[in-house]
């Protein structure tokens, strides 16, 4: 398992998924079990990539429903 830089901790890899706070889907990162440090370990996979390209498109389509929605 790697090991963080800053403190020496065991990094972990949390899975792309949709936060439960948000709802805004998020990609696949490392961290570190101890400090929280982010660790660009892993090149993505194709399905943070795909989950990117919806959440992209989803804030696409957001900002074009806010302009057609009637200004108060």
């Amino acid at each position: 398992m790697a090991q963080c830089n800053k403190c020496g901790g065991n990094i972990k890899t949390i899975p792309a998924g949709v936060s439960k706070k948000t709802g805004r889907p998020y990609n696949e990162f490392s961290v570190c079990e101890v400090c929280s440090t982010p660790h660009k370990e892993n090149g993505g996979n194709k399905s943070s990539e795909a989950l990117q390209i919806i959440n992209d498109n989803i804030l696409a389509l957001h900002k074009k429903i806010d302009k057609l929605l009637p200004k108060e």
